[in-house]
């Protein structure tokens, strides 16, 4: 009942929303503007935070780069001085490592994905925001045009 309630009472607000929006242009545009600086500033932050996490698992991977060097040189020696068993288990760990080194390349890549996605979202957000104001800039030239041809045109009447 309540939940109706509220879907009920949250489209009758869209609904007015929508109406005074149609209504105000100027305020349709104002809220249109923020909406947009709202989205550009949460993929900013989420961009920074993929930043973050990418460096992370890079770091991760150079540690990783180190033990598996480090287990191969010990699969090494032991395989030198005979110790068969020992060789193995060095031989596995590296493949146990090679294969965590492996999904890290793999959710690096995501990450990377996602970087660029957010990226050209930005982008997309900057170009409509530079085209509004461009726009903007013109219908401005036209209406000041506007005015001193109204006004020219009084003084000749």
């Amino acid at each position: 009942m309540s939940e109706s309630w509220l879907k009920e009472l949250e489209s009758n607000l869209n609904k007015k929303l929508s109406e005074f929006l149609d209504e105000n242009t100027y305020q349709a545009s104002l809220f249109r503007e923020q909406s947009e600086l709202e989205e550009y500033r949460l993929l900013h932050s989420k961009k920074e935070m993929l930043q973050c996490k990418a460096q992370k698992h890079r770091d991760k991977l150079l540690e990783l780069a180190k033990d598996i060097k480090n287990w191969q040189q010990r699969s090494y020696r032991a395989k030198s001085a005979g110790a068969k068993e020992l060789a193995s288990r060095a031989k596995e760990q590296v493949k146990k490592l090679m294969e965590e080194g492996r999904t890290l390349w793999s959710e690096l890549d995501q990450i990377g994905r996602e970087f660029k996605k957010i990226d050209k979202r930005m982008i997309s957000l900057s170009k409509e925001r530079s085209s509004e104001k461009e726009s903007l800039d013109t219908k401005w030239g036209e209406f000041e045009t506007e005015q001193v041809l109204d006004q020219l045109r009084k003084k000749m009447n």
